[in-house]
């Protein structure tokens, strides 16, 4: 296979990190005030505001050591813990998931 690109995952970084700031924004506007009144939320606020901070230590500062940015990449997997709660609720879709990440273990 291919080697791991450092550009590649930089550039998948900002795809959804733009994805999720948008996604974030659409929602604020549309909820205003009772955006705030549901945790997940302000958790999904959170972990975008982190990775842009994340961007702004590591890329425009060019910091990549800080312990502190380590902190924001662990921060944005409470996204992949929103989404293992909606799986309970929708057992054909946590079926394809799980076959899904069946076969990537098996091709790794």
């Amino acid at each position: 296979g291919e080697a791991c690109n450092p550009l590649s995952f930089w550039v998948l970084n900002l795809v959804f990190l733009f994805i999720y700031t948008l996604e974030a924004a659409l929602r604020l506007y549309v909820m205003r005030r009772s955006f705030f009144q549901h945790p997940m939320n302000i958790l999904d606020l959170i972990v975008v505001i982190l990775g842009f901070v994340e961007i702004f230590l590591a890329d425009i500062l060019e910091l990549p050591n800080v312990k502190i940015v380590r902190l924001f990449r662990v921060a944005r997997i409470t996204r992949i813990v929103r989404l293992v709660r909606l799986l309970k609720y929708f057992p054909t879709l946590y079926v394809l998931v799980r076959g899904f990440t069946r076969a990537m273990e098996a091709m790794m």
